[in-house]
């Protein structure tokens, strides 16, 4: 392990100064082996594993309140403020095994931080405009300036020292700065071409990114810049799954809904099935992954319900429990991030077989030890025929035979 490690430092310390001189390059060479990762989800007898994420939620919640929901998970992020001193210390107290890691961003400067690095930093459109975005008002960085990635990774350092967290989470490493809409102004410039970043070489910089981080300061380490199956999948060298190759863990913050969408609008069906799908490949390639779905709108208990169970019964179809994550957070707030839910544990078992669709028009199923997992992401009911017995569902119901399940609505039942 110390002889791969050190070989990895190399070649990322190579790659960095490949992106100081402006020199494409291939991110093979500092990929790290995704089953070399101190981020797995331990092996703890249970399938699904719960994250948190409370650098999204304000911090006005005192650390008796997070002491009290640490046990609940084994990976949790946090700002980088030092404020979180107090409350790293009262989780890590309560629960021994949890991996906290703070909150830095690997492609933007601050909204108020428009100037305060040097001009050579900042990313720039074909007419020498910064680069901010839309939402936040942060500014687009160079990624491949060798200035800027140090200032990433001194960022990473003081920000775990001043928390006394484990290790770093970096956001945006990733390649939406180039989509349409994302900032304003025009698409950021490749210094080293000149032209329009093109999406292979914007992921491979911020890859090197990562590495430095990795290479640079010591403990666990996660980025954000999976975003969801879509990019998974995406072909021409503009897969979002590489940057697994770099991180001890790949947050992928959009599974099955953005947070441009309202409570009542769904995934196609398409979008959907590349989720799953996303989930299963990361398990059988042995890639570390942090799926996160956000209801961060105006519901009703029983949507919320309805979007709990529906992305739950689709994280169970693709996980095997060895190397993915799950949060589904119905509120932005430190209750909505930490509340314990009945259903995280629900005991289903292992599972017997990889997902399978009952049916050209039917549900998408797969059976485990002790239990049964139904997702219809359809726009029209299906019936769902359930295994021979009896089985109770998540709200306590025993049923036998055939059920109807609505759309886009899941159902997962243990036996009776």
């Amino acid at each position: 392990m110390n002889l791969f490690r050190n070989g990895r430092a190399f070649a990322a310390a190579l790659c960095l100064a490949l992106v100081a001189l402006g020199t494409t390059f291939g991110s093979e060479a500092s990929a790290a082996l995704p089953a070399d990762s101190v981020l797995r989800p331990p092996d703890a007898g249970r399938i699904v594993h719960r994250w948190a994420a409370f650098n999204q939620v304000p911090t006005n919640f005192t650390a008796a309140q997070a002491a009290v929901a640490a046990p609940a998970f084994d990976l949790a992020t946090v700002k980088p403020t030092a404020s979180m001193a107090p409350v790293v210390a009262a989780m890590r107290n309560a629960n021994p095994q949890l991996k906290v890691l703070v909150y830095h961003n690997g492609a933007f400067a601050q909204k108020n931080e428009g100037t305060r690095y040097p001009a050579a930093w900042y990313a720039r459109d074909a007419n020498g405009n910064k680069i901010v975005q839309t939402v936040f008002g942060n500014f687009l960085m160079d990624v491949s300036h060798a200035g800027w990635v140090g200032e990433v990774v001194r960022q990473c350092r003081a920000a775990k020292a001043t928390t006394g967290a484990n290790g770093c989470y970096t956001d945006m490493l990733m390649t939406a700065p180039l989509f349409d809409n994302y900032a304003s102004g025009g698409k950021p410039i490749n210094p080293a071409t000149g032209r329009q970043w093109t999406f292979p070489d914007f992921q491979r910089a911020v890859e090197a990114i990562a590495d430095a981080v990795r290479t640079g300061v010591p403990g666990p380490y996660a980025a954000n810049g999976v975003a969801r199956g879509k990019r998974w999948f995406a072909t021409g060298g503009a897969s979002s799954k590489t940057l697994t190759n770099h991180v001890d863990a790949a947050h992928s913050e959009i599974w099955l809904r953005d947070r441009t969408l309202s409570a009542n609008q769904w995934p196609s069906v398409a979008d959907w099935k590349l989720d799953v799908d996303m989930i299963a490949q990361a398990e059988a390639e042995r890639r570390v992954v942090m799926v996160e779905t956000k209801l961060w709108e105006t519901a009703s208990p029983a949507l919320v319900d309805r979007w709990r169970a529906f992305t739950l019964g689709s994280f169970l179809l693709g996980t095997e429990g060895r190397s993915t994550w799950f949060l589904f957070t119905p509120a932005s707030s430190f209750a909505g991030m930490a509340a314990a839910h009945p259903w995280d544990d629900v005991p289903v078992g292992s599972p017997l077989s990889p997902y399978s669709r009952q049916g050209a028009g039917g549900a998408y199923v797969r059976t485990f030890t002790s239990g049964f997992v139904a997702v219809n992401p359809g726009g029209v009911g299906v019936s769902v025929p359930l295994p021979a017995g009896s089985w109770r569902n998540l709200q306590g119901q025993t049923q036998t035979g055939t059920i109807s399940l609505a759309a886009r609505t899941a159902s997962i039942w243990v036996r009776a």
